[in-house]
């Protein structure tokens, strides 16, 4: 009978990383694992919400079939946790519903993709005291201009898409026509 284990092992000993004394400046292969969970950790803080499409747009050369299996792995080694499809954060870190929010539509890795609309705006500014009943915001994350509804922990959503890209340039003015 044959030995697996052996076999692996013996292949293992013999082609570990093929780097010799010579050549041990050489990192050995990096893991798409491993290339994912350094790019999280060098780009997020503790508190900070990860949103798969970041990780995503960031690293292209992994299939986002790749990226879902090991944002999975990293959620099972409690590296992370997962708040909702596609939205992540560090295990035990301490994230509102507001702050998930803010950084799904509104802003995301210092850059405008959204912002505060109609009642919401005007109460965010100050200029209405009653506080409306639906958090209303156009983003560029949302596709249909007439938008839908959405409740994501107890916040109820209406969010647009734009007519027109949502820069850190234009999103003041846009907001104020709005």
């Amino acid at each position: 009978t044959v030995n697996l284990s052996n076999i692996l092992e013996k292949l293992i000993k013999k082609h570990q990383f093929l780097i010799d004394e010579k050549n041990m400046n050489v990192d050995p292969p990096i893991t798409y694992q491993s290339k994912i969970e350094n790019w999280i950790k060098g780009h997020y803080k503790e508190n900070e919400v990860i949103c798969i499409e970041d990780i995503q747009a960031a690293n292209k050369d992994i299939s986002n079939g790749i990226v879902k299996h090991t944002l999975g792995n990293l959620v099972s080694n409690n590296v992370i946790q997962r708040i909702e499809k596609g939205v992540y954060c560090y295990a035990n870190a301490d994230i509102s519903p507001e702050q998930v929010v803010h950084s799904r539509y509104i802003e995301r890795d210092g850059h405008r993709i959204g912002y505060l609309s109609d009642l919401s705006f005007a109460y965010a500014l100050g200029l209405r005291t009653e506080k409306p009943e639906k958090i209303n915001i156009v983003s560029n994350i949302e596709s249909q201009q007439h938008g839908r509804n959405r409740t994501y922990a107890g916040l109820e959503l209406k969010i647009h898409g734009s007519r027109t890209e949502i820069t850190d340039e234009n999103y003041a003015v846009l907001a104020v026509m709005s």
